[in-house]
């Protein structure tokens, strides 16, 4: 007689003889619809019993209210716990765009709707970033959601959403009562910068055309929306701010660090040359140790195309900071070889003339 031969009361006893092991009982479950029907509520309450429950997490994301009904029902756990990257299933039909669970978990009271995941995150934080403007409203339908909810570090729901580029929820976000488009996280960055630093042009662009946000404001080290930009290589983003009225394009940092430093500190050529186009530029402009762009170039850029780019915009290698060093030093110190060979060149063509 074989396995599948037994009656039904066998095989449940044979069930419960192998539920100590989850996956032996999961392959046995898959056999056929027989063997499933009996095996799969004994799956669900091994399923409730796991440390990191999976059932009620794949039907979060894969959007399945069927499941997400069966595991909850045996759930016992209040609140109920995540998995094993911290997100509780509610954070996580929200983060896939899984309306229908969402919906499904509330109803059930079993949920909160600001409930934080090991990151502190909120359902309504995750959806700004992983999912579209109709799962915000949805979270914000059901009231009580905070808007203004800070992480640990200070970041803002707002805030997510324009790191993350998504313009349609940072639309819905300025749109709510009590927006705050000028809240500073710790490091001092606003939303406007936040979007500056991630390259995100239709945000920056939107959030300076409400005319509710402050471009000066600066964060703790000094930065304008302008560095956060140029040093993290967004031409197109640079030439926004610069067309924006209240920016300053020689604004310094804590450090009396330009754009123009830290564009050239990231090897951002393009974002150099915007920067040397305008009326003024100084290449061999100066921060509080006296060192000049030229000297950021040649200790963070391993290829010559910043440094010989400012070199043929004016930039002196010959000058020195406080330390008495030039580029050529720094280069060295570096261990930037091209750019020691080439700037050792310069000077050595200069001492024969």
């Amino acid at each position: 007689m074989g396995l599948l031969d037994l009656p039904n009361e066998i095989l449940h006893q044979i069930g419960i003889a192998v539920s100590i092991s989850y996956p032996h009982l999961s392959r046995l479950a898959r056999v056929n619809r027989r063997l499933h029907a009996i095996f799969e509520p004994m799956l669900y309450d091994l399923d409730a019993e796991l440390e990191y429950p999976e059932a009620l997490q794949w039907a979060a994301k894969k959007g399945n209210v069927d499941t997400a009904g069966k595991a909850l029902a045996r759930m016992k756990r209040d609140p109920l716990p995540p998995n094993n990257r911290g997100f509780r299933p509610l954070s996580r039909a929200a983060m896939a765009g899984q309306k229908e669970v969402v919906k499904f978990l509330i109803a059930s009271g079993r949920v909160d709707i600001n409930e934080r995941d090991n990151s502190q995150n909120t359902p309504l934080r995750l959806a700004a970033v992983f999912a579209d403007r109709s799962m915000m409203e949805l979270l914000l339908s059901v009231g009580g959601a905070d808007t203004n909810y800070r992480e640990k570090d200070g970041m803002t729901v707002l805030m997510a959403a324009a790191w993350a580029g998504r313009l349609d929820n940072v639309e819905l976000l300025m749109s709510l009562d009590g927006a705050e488009p000028d809240a500073q996280y710790l490091s001092g960055q606003t939303p406007l910068a936040c979007a500056a630093e991630a390259g995100h042009v239709d945000v920056a662009k939107y959030l300076i055309g409400t005319g509710r946000v402050d471009v000066w404001k600066r964060s703790n080290n000094g930065f304008t929306v302008l560095h956060w930009a140029a040093g993290n290589g967004h031409k197109e983003l640079v030439e926004l701010l610069l067309a924006t009225d209240g920016v300053e394009p020689d604004a310094r940092d804590n450090n009396s660090c330009s754009a123009l430093f830290m564009a050239a500190k990231g090897c951002h050529r393009d974002v150099v040359e915007v920067l040397l186009d305008l009326e003024g530029a100084d290449p061999n402009s100066r921060d509080y140790g006296s060192s000049t762009p030229l000297m950021y170039a040649a200790r963070y850029n391993f290829e010559l195309d910043v440094v010989s780019y400012l070199v043929e915009r004016g930039a002196d290698p010959h000058l020195t900071n406080d330390d008495g060093v030039t580029a050529e030093d720094i280069a060295r110190t570096s261990r930037n070889h091209d750019v020691v060979a080439f700037l050792r060149g310069l000077r050595e063509c200069g001492e024969s003339s």
